[in-house]
């Protein structure tokens, strides 16, 4: 009867030994789950990419309109108007050629 009563204990023991071995696992696998979604960069990375081809773009616009207002005041100083634009709104037409080509020259 001994021998019967330390098998169950033992049998026992290994189950309980078995079941903390199974919540050990998942709980391994909980944490490397965790620890790889931290690591994962890529979304950030690629958000940065963005916000570096944004400033770009921005810095390109940038030039692009200093360039445009230097022919506007270039061709109102030709023109000799103070403003910038005649009253029949020509300067604006003068200048659409003068645009294309320095966009064209700028890349745009």
């Amino acid at each position: 009867r001994l021998a019967e009563k330390l098998g169950e204990l033992v049998s026992e023991r290994a189950r309980a030994l078995e079941d903390v071995e199974e919540g050990l696992k998942g709980v391994k696998k909980q944490v490397e789950d965790k620890a790889k979604g931290t690591s994962d960069t890529s979304r950030l990375v690629d958000a940065k990419k963005g916000l570096k081809a944004m400033e770009v773009e921005c810095s390109r616009m940038d030039v692009e309109a200093g360039v445009l207002q230097c022919l506007l005041d270039s061709r109102a100083k030709e023109q000799g108007t103070a403003g910038g634009l005649l009253d029949d709104g020509s300067i604006v037409e003068s200048l659409d050629e003068s645009m294309e080509d320095s966009l064209l020259v700028m890349g745009g």
